[in-house]
């Protein structure tokens, strides 16, 4: 099951969506893949034709930058291989370029996050959902 947020900035009136969670879409590891950047899946059929895998892990997640303060949803992966090799998707931030940090489902409801697009704190959720 996953949870879904409209957002708008009341500054600059940007809207925008998050979605976290894991839902049936997933269940299908093709459809997992083709959710992957290009990039991320380029190098993950690379590290299977290599490694093999033995196990893999996957959801969509909410990451925050620690220098912009916003937030962000990124689909995130981690293969493990049958001698411990792992792949896994790391984030960027798109503005500065530092690494993403995950936020705790459980922390999100009470942190306050910066606009993507002005940088102001007045980001206000217009609607929640849940899907699976």
């Amino acid at each position: 099951m996953g949870t879904g947020y409209t957002y708008q900035c009341k500054n600059c009136l940007r809207m925008g969506s998050l979605t976290f969670g894991a839902g049936m879409l997933w269940y299908d590891y093709e459809n997992v893949k083709s959710a992957l950047h290009w990039q991320f899946r380029r190098q993950l059929e690379e590290f299977e034709k290599v490694n093999g895998y033995s196990s893999k892990e996957y959801s969509l997640n909410l990451y925050t930058c620690p220098k912009c303060k916003t937030i962000h949803s990124r689909f995130w992966l981690r293969a493990t291989s049958q001698d411990g090799k792992i792949f896994e998707t790391i984030f960027k931030c798109p503005k500065c370029k530092r690494k993403l940090e995950e936020v705790d489902e459980e922390e999100f409801d009470n942190k306050n996050y910066a606009c993507q697009n002005c940088g102001q704190f007045e980001i206000e959720y217009i609607t929640e959902s849940t899907w699976d």
